[in-house]
């Protein structure tokens, strides 16, 4: 799985991280808050329940409950929040695939603790990401590296090569992959150093 890790300073494994704030204090200029790319005006209002993706958690019993909402170009919501026997170091995650285990970017830097039916929880999105870069949000243990919940707020593929589409990208990269390149040629070479002899 393939989960870009925040640049900064993280809970330590066995600790469990308590929602909080993040560092510095966002200010407006012309309708984005500094240093971010984001926009306050400029988003889509999307409501939707979380899903369970994981439920056990060394022999105990995970539970994630709650709907999600985006309030404004900058920040989403969790009413109703349960995620109880919480894993260690959790965080938001954004992917553009359903499945757990593509690749993802870290979206909000507030660590994501224990809660029981929390009324309202907000969650900022960090300074280099905006609701149009990712389409799915999981709720990803850094120290277990498994997604225990996860909210699709637009229709996304399962996986990155679940559409004719993607796969015709990919198949393309490949084909310039330099290390596929290079084995090509050396098997080439190979071939018809062989044939000669």
């Amino acid at each position: 799985m393939a989960q870009t890790v925040p640049s900064q300073t993280i809970s330590p494994p066995g600790a469990t991280p308590t929602p909080g704030v993040p560092t510095g204090t966002p200010g407006s200029t012309n309708g984005t808050t500094n240093d971010t790319l984001c926009s306050l005006s400029e988003y889509t209002p999307v409501t939707v329940q979380l899903q369970q993706i994981k439920s056990s958690f060394r022999g105990g019993t995970v539970t994630v409950l709650g709907t999600l909402s985006i309030i404004d170009g900058c920040t989403f919501e969790v009413s109703g929040f349960t995620y109880s026997f919480a894993a260690t170091n959790t965080y938001w995650f954004g992917s553009n695939f359903t499945d757990p285990n593509a690749e993802a970017i870290l979206v909000s830097p507030t660590p994501v603790g224990q809660f029981q039916s929390a009324p309202s929880i907000k969650f900022k999105l960090t300074s280099t990401v905006t609701f149009n870069d990712f389409s799915v949000l999981n709720l990803f243990s850094i120290d277990e590296k498994a997604v225990f919940g996860q909210a699709v707020l637009r229709q996304s593929p399962s996986n990155p090569f679940s559409t004719v589409e993607n796969s015709k990208n990919h198949s393309n990269r490949l084909s310039f992959d330099p290390t596929i390149i290079m084995t090509k040629i050396f098997v080439g070479f190979l071939i018809s150093f062989i044939w000669i002899m």
